[in-house]
């Protein structure tokens, strides 16, 4: 039964599956999209036919060319833009700058005239012209966020709110997710308020936050570290192995991580069940006579076979 995520397959003027597949990624390579099922994960924009989009999916353990409607897409800021006020013009000094690809919901408390921006760091209230919202987003039009390494002047608190006006029940342009490096106009403009820059990756917001919820000078800010299931036993798919929709039928993915869980099948390919986007996936690699199939010039140089 032909696999609805894998198929169509692609077209004879689609560039040829070892390029899509290839690391480095050809710079021309350069749209992105999200998928509602995956969350906050940016996915290469290969190929469009009709409603149907095919990107280049890389997780842990594969990279994989699969087809998904258009419908499935997470809807974004399509390139930057400067944004107004949910409910009304900001104040004067404030402003709201999203770049392309940040992640957006429509707020239904408005009725959908306005949008929510929930990047993970900040999470902003805004409205954006309706020709910079869309699904799909160049990388080259965004440009580039505030410097991480930077040491910054200050901090502020989680749960902090960022407003348009230096008064209580002032626009909220943004609420803070998690403690944030933050510059400050000082001395502070308005006694008991600090007008403060934040930037995320995807937002850049100017606003008023009040002296109790800045923190003077840097300070360690703790990220979270990723947790990697264990392998199990089972055939062995090394790192570099070309990975086909089905025996004998289109290349759409190699492992990038070796694999131990794979089983043989009757006519000697090896079966691995990639976790999709809507329920296991079987893959297939083609058997060799020392081992399996690698597809050359897939896997970034330097980086080691197993997660440490």
């Amino acid at each position: 039964m032909a696999n609805h995520e894998l198929t169509p397959e692609p077209a004879p003027d689609e560039p040829p599956p070892l390029q899509l597949l290839a690391d480095p990624l050809a710079p021309s390579f350069d749209r992105r999209a999200r998928l509602v099922r995956t969350g906050d994960t940016e996915h290469v924009v290969v190929a469009e036919r009709g409603d149907r989009i095919r990107l280049r999916v890389d997780d842990e353990w594969v990279r994989v060319l699969a087809w998904v409607h258009r419908a499935e897409l997470r809807p974004a800021v399509a390139r930057d833009t400067t944004a107004s006020g949910a409910h009304r013009a900001l104040g004067r000094g404030a402003a709201i700058r999203l770049r392309a690809g940040a992640p957006l919901a429509f707020d239904p408390r408005t009725g959908g005239a306005s949008v929510i921006i929930d990047d993970g760091a900040l999470t902003a209230f805004a409205r954006v012209p309706g020709d910079a919202l869309g699904d799909v987003w160049r990388i080259a039009a965004s440009s580039a966020a505030a410097d991480a390494t930077t040491t910054p002047p200050g901090q502020v608190t989680t749960d902090a709110e960022i407003l348009d006006t230096p008064a209580p029940g002032a626009q909220v342009l943004a609420r803070v997710e998690r403690r944030m490096a933050a510059t400050a106009e000082l001395p502070s403009p308005v006694p008991g308020w600090h007008l403060v820059t934040l930037d995320s990756p995807h937002v850049s917001v100017t606003g008023y936050v009040h002296t109790s919820a800045w923190i003077a000078g840097g300070g360690r800010i703790v990220t979270d570290t990723a947790i990697y299931p264990a392998d199990q036993d089972g055939v062995e798919l090394p790192e570099g192995t070309c990975l086909y929709a089905r025996p004998g039928g289109a290349l759409v993915g190699v492992v990038l991580v070796t694999q131990h869980d794979a089983t043989r099948t009757a006519r000697g390919w090896a079966r691995w069940e990639w976790a999709g986007f809507r329920g296991r996936v079987p893959l297939y690699a083609r058997p060799m006579a020392d081992g399996f199939e690698t597809c050359p010039g897939t896997l970034p140089a330097g980086e080691p076979s197993e997660p440490s």
